[in-house]
């Protein structure tokens, strides 16, 4: 008896689990396609990252190839921040989900929600403003560190010319804001958590992935999807919120 029951409890806490994690993986796995459909031309995404230059350098902002030089003039530094990129994106998005999944799921539901509306909106980015990365710019002395070349050409197998949002770091900014709101961290711990995406930061300057302004962009779509799914009184998710424990147990009961 009371093993059944204790198959029972896990069978409760298990399937909405199961069912989470699939409908993640079916609506990531979805922009990941569209988002290498949706890709655009190398002429119109290099004249768009020139024109992201101009910007940054009337804003004053345009460091990113003195960033580049100062970390490989550091023997190792560039190692380990390539290493970040590739590295640091997916566990952080997938464990800061898990953490905020088992605090809070009512908190987590909107948040799921806002990073689905990112998604939503930096397809819509993709499309209508291709750009390409800086290190497919070695006019500008930009050097690729990841992927050994730096031509602008398309591979048919990942979108490019996605520089702009970076979710990069946007992503993992609402993962660490999610994840500060769910655990009512202090001040303090929220400035440690902060350090992930400042890392991130760091990382897609540094190996020439991204533009400050790319980064800019993303973080401002991300918190701009936390406050309409999260933080708006009326922000109650786009999807409905996976059922606690206690709910299925009502049910059960009923």
């Amino acid at each position: 008896m009371i093993s059944r029951e204790l198959a029972l409890g896990r069978g409760r806490w298990l399937l909405p689990a199961a069912a989470e994690v699939l409908l993640v993986l079916a609506v990531y796995g979805a922009y990941s396609l569209v988002r290498v459909l949706v890709e655009g031309t190398p002429g119109v995404a290099v004249d768009n990252a020139f024109g992201v230059i101009a910007l940054e350098r009337r804003m004053g902002i345009f460091f990113e190839l003195r960033i580049q030089h100062a970390f490989a003039a550091v023997p190792g530094l560039l190692v380990a921040m390539e290493a970040a990129y590739r590295f640091t994106y997916l566990p952080v998005i997938i464990l800061g989900s898990a953490a905020g999944y088992l605090r809070d799921r009512q908190l987590y539901t909107k948040y799921r929600s806002a990073f689905f509306m990112s998604l939503a909106i930096g397809l819509v980015f993709f499309t209508v403003l291709p750009v390409a990365p800086p290190r497919m710019l070695p006019e500008y002395g930009f050097v690729d560190v990841i992927h050994g070349d730096a031509i602008a050409s398309s591979d048919g197998g990942r979108n490019n010319f996605a520089a702009m949002p970076s979710f990069h770091f946007g992503l993992p900014l609402l993962i660490t804001i999610g994840f500060c709101q769910a655990y009512k961290l202090k001040p303090w711990h929220c400035a440690l958590a902060g350090l992930v995406p400042a890392l991130m930061l760091l990382a897609i300057v540094s190996t020439a992935n991204h533009f400050f302004l790319d980064a800019a962009v993303g973080g401002a779509v991300v918190l701009f999807s936390a406050w309409w799914c999260v933080w708006r009184p009326s922000g109650t998710g786009l999807l409905p919120r996976p059922a606690s424990t206690s709910e299925h147990q009502q049910g059960a009961a009923g």
